[in-house]
């Protein structure tokens, strides 16, 4: 067993260094308090993202695919009425670009093709 003398030695050896545990405490409990904050803000977060933005984003792919079947059918009717007036004007010995109605119709086509088309493929399949 040792001696008192040889425990002494072996202490003077331990750091001296007290730690603050209060200052400890009051650091955790900061945090503890950030932590709660943060869990009611994020659970209120994901609540009202669920409920407000996915149903009104769900409700606009919807009603935007709904417009897409409808513009794709109609597009698909004036593409047959362009090649039914361009054949007519040709049997009637007429310019087809002299036909304002037909090169409207062909503008409003063309857009169709270029741009609802690209642009509805970010969002629709």
């Amino acid at each position: 067993m040792k001696t008192p003398k040889e425990i002494n030695k072996i202490y003077d050896r331990l750091p001296k260094e007290k730690t603050d545990l209060s200052t400890h405490k009051v650091e955790l409990a900061g945090l503890a308090d950030k932590a709660k904050k943060l869990t009611a803000d994020l659970e209120k977060g994901n609540r009202d993202f669920m409920s407000d933005y996915m149903a009104t984003i769900s409700e606009a792919v919807k009603k935007g695919q709904k417009e897409l079947d409808r513009l794709g059918a109609v597009y698909r009717l004036a593409k047959g009425t362009e090649a039914k007036l361009i054949d007519g004007l040709k049997n009637l010995g007429m310019k087809a670009s002299d036909n304002s109605m037909l090169t409207d119709l062909q503008k409003v086509t063309d857009k169709y093709e270029n741009y609802v088309v690209k642009e509805s493929k970010k969002y629709f399949s």
